[in-house]
């Protein structure tokens, strides 16, 4: 999946002490917590999002230590 306003791909990341999370842009939040859900991929969002110029902010998306890091990235790439 594709930050619509970057043109980068959402990434999965690994936190320092392991866990992995996302930015996800506000406006494909409501897809990527769609997709998530589909696949039972247990997640938790921030409350504060960060403003990422543009009039856009990113939401931090948190999987924690038990989701596979790797099979959330290919899910988020099997979208445009």
């Amino acid at each position: 999946m594709t930050d619509p306003q970057a043109q980068l791909p959402i990434s999965v990341r690994i936190a320092t002490l392991g866990a992995a999370y996302a930015l996800v842009p506000q406006p494909c939040l409501a897809t990527v917590t769609a997709l998530l859900d589909l696949y039972g991929i247990a997640y938790e969002l921030d409350d504060e999002t960060i403003p990422a110029g543009r009039g856009t902010s990113l939401v931090f998306v948190h999987f924690g230590y038990h989701e596979d890091p790797s099979a959330i990235q290919r899910i988020l790439d099997d979208q445009p």
